[in-house]
């Protein structure tokens, strides 16, 4: 049995699902987590305010959230918009809740919109898949429209939809991808930040030193 399995889908929005994460029990009360080939480590500072001020919207990765822990018993709350063009649930907005679990991630397939709610002391894995393509994603180079953010008061109805990736990157290829992040951002890195005005994408950069 391949511990790599789906355990539900969604028709609302086409590829969102839960899969079955390695999570090997090791007594009552600990396990070890398996991750991949890259894993962030996403925390929220319990008794502040954490509530994600915008939607974001991956061009070039799949989210994978394992939510671990967080500070009450309040559901999250994740409410999607699938702003894929040509996707066969293009345009459909949906919301599912979800309780702290080491044994499943959720998985957010590029395009789609999401917001999590509800994140007081939330502890998230995220083991992103990520896609590269050679052609431009809505007038932009694919890395420099990594994530499109949406103010979290817009209406869900009028999101625009994008263009997104098409080809996976490699398992052999992302060794290479790091060094290349680390030598193009060190001792320096630009951080793109991409936002959507009346349905055109546009970058802004912010310079900023890389802290030790």
């Amino acid at each position: 049995m391949s511990w790599e399995t789906t355990i539900e889908t969604y028709d609302e929005i086409e590829g969102l699902r839960w899969v079955r994460n390695v999570d090997l029990q090791t007594g009552p009360h600990s396990s070890v987590l398996s991750g991949d080939k890259i894993t962030n480590l996403v925390v929220r500072k319990s008794g502040h305010d954490t509530e994600y001020r915008v939607w974001g919207i991956h061009l070039t990765s799949d989210d994978q959230l394992t939510f671990v822990a967080k500070s009450d018993d309040k559901p999250i709350v994740l409410p999607f918009v699938d702003c894929r063009r040509g996707s066969r649930t293009a345009g459909n907005h949906f919301e599912i809740t979800a309780h702290p679990d080491t044994s499943k991630r959720l998985v957010i397939p590029m395009g789609v919109a999401h917001r999590p709610i509800n994140t007081n002391g939330l502890i998230t894995l995220n083991t992103p898949v990520f896609y590269w393509d050679y052609r431009k994603l809505n007038g932009h180079k694919a890395d420099e429209v990594g994530i499109v953010n949406i103010m979290r008061d817009a209406e869900v109805e009028d999101f625009p939809l994008y263009d997104v990736c098409r080809f996976k990157v490699p398992s052999w290829a992302y060794p290479i991808s790091l060094a290349l992040f680390k030598e193009r951002y060190d001792p320096t890195y630009n951080t793109p930040f991409v936002f959507d005005r009346d349905g055109k994408l546009h970058v802004l950069r912010k310079r900023a030193e890389m802290v030790p």
